[in-house]
């Protein structure tokens, strides 16, 4: 799973950032994983029970990405496993997505029934359990990654009924309003009369009948897609989703979390008082991140390093701001370097803002950092801190021999810094670079 999101994260963030460096091969980490010893038992009663054109399709992220989901979902004691394939003898099926239950009897898996779905892909797959039975919702991309299609089925005496289908752009399973069940938001975007878009969240409750729309709200029009959503919670402790959405060639981010007024985008808001949308916008960078862990998701925005003001746009070199909502504003946590493509951040000491600008030095791999009201006078005596990222064969040659020291090391690349002496009162130690640098 974390090699499947990875490379999903780099493949969008260079999107963004004009990067062409990178750590590991992408086509390397899709690479299908080995199937473990239950996963060979349920492909083979599978294969006994169709035949060997099959191809296994794997969800593309969520928490379950295998294509081998197992899991008791019906009420006998048994597990039951989902398996997503598709029919390579009829490659031009209408619906060349199958979804096959394997059930087990006496110790053995037998497969025991099968759904067609007119889509390409699996998207993601989620488990709701209410009232003591226990919902699949399978979501499936259509022609394009923007256009999904969710079902929901429930497993009974071997047969599974779907239970609630619907059409979207994206959506995401979660217990929003803390009611001890998850409900299933989904993001609808439609043109109305004189070409006007919306996109709207909708708010989903399982009921008896399926689903029920409870609460919805608005989003921004000019998102034209979702790259990432993530599941977090607030400063205040309510669950929260983190929608970090394209708009053109640019990122912005949207909070949607749940209020006694129902369903609410603490971000977006027709109202300019209220609109936050604009402070999120970012023409690249990174997605949302919770950096220290503690649940509660980070917005990242950028801004010009010193002395950038008057470069030509390419030259131009940033810092990332990062904020968390709080108070009905954004309040900001903390700001740093970050290479997206050699994988780092480092976070700018409080005594470092306003005070140091950066510069990168082409075709090496190494950013400096400089106290900024010093460099014009003597560039020499102003250079504080350089962090240089080298191949591990090359660390000799191209890290030790020329004063650099070893900060980091992520099995393929040595992540290296060299402090400089300076009569500047900003100097960091050893300790504090150590403390301000991590990988990404």
């Amino acid at each position: 799973m974390k090699k499947r999101i990875l490379a999903s994260m780099i493949a969008i963030l260079f999107l963004f950032s004009g990067c062409s460096y990178s750590q590991t091969g992408i086509e390397g980490l899709m690479v299908p994983p080995k199937l473990s010893d239950q996963q060979n038992e349920i492909y083979n009663a599978l294969v006994a029970s169709v035949g060997k054109n099959i191809k296994l399709k794997y969800p593309r992220q969520g928490n379950f990405t295998s294509a081998f989901l197992i899991n008791n979902i019906d009420d006998e004691p048994t597990q039951e496993a989902l398996v997503f394939y598709e029919d390579t003898a009829n490659p031009s099926a209408a619906a060349p997505l199958i979804i096959s239950v394997l059930d087990q009897e006496d110790g053995k898996w037998i497969a025991k029934y099968d759904v067609k779905v007119k889509a390409s892909e699996v998207e993601k797959v989620s488990f709701i359990t209410k009232n003591k039975q226990t919902y699949v919702v399978i979501g499936f991309n259509l022609l394009s990654k923007a256009e999904k299609m969710i079902m929901m089925y429930t497993y009974k005496e071997g047969k599974l009924s779907e239970q609630f289908t619907t059409n979207c752009s994206n959506y995401e399973v979660l217990d929003i309003n803390n009611d001890k069940s998850s409900e299933i938001i989904t993001f609808v975007q439609k043109i109305g009369e004189g070409e006007i878009k919306t996109m709207t969240a909708y708010m989903h409750r399982i009921n008896i009948d399926g689903t029920e729309i409870i609460s919805q709200t608005q989003m921004d029009p000019n998102v034209t897609e979702y790259a990432k959503i993530q599941k977090g919670m607030l400063t205040d402790g309510r669950p929260a989703l983190y929608l970090d959405g394209l708009k053109g060639t640019s990122l912005c981010t949207e909070v949607l979390a749940y209020s006694d007024d129902g369903l609410e985008n603490l971000i977006y808001n027709k109202r300019s008082s209220k609109n936050l949308i604009q402070k999120t916008v970012r023409t690249y960078g990174s997605f949302c991140v919770d950096l220290d862990k503690d649940g509660v998701i980070e917005i990242p925005t950028l801004k010009l390093a010193l002395g950038y003001e008057d470069k030509q746009h390419y030259e131009q070199l940033y810092l990332t701001e990062w904020y968390n909502y709080k108070q009905k504003n954004l309040e900001l946590i903390k700001t740093t370097y970050v290479s997206y493509a050699l994988g780092y951040i480092f976070t700018i000491p409080s005594d470092w803002i306003d005070k140091v600008t950066i510069e990168s030095i082409p075709n090496s791999n190494e950013i400096s950092f400089y106290e900024y009201d010093r460099k014009t006078r003597d560039e020499f005596d102003s250079k504080l801190l350089s962090i240089k990222v080298v191949k591990r064969s090359e660390y000799e040659k191209d890290a030790v021999n020329k004063g650099y020291s070893l900060l980091k090391d992520n099995g393929q690349l040595m992540y290296t810094y060299k402090l400089h002496e300076t009569r500047s009162e900003i100097n960091l130690n050893e300790a504090e670079v150590f403390k301000y640098f991590e990988l990404l």
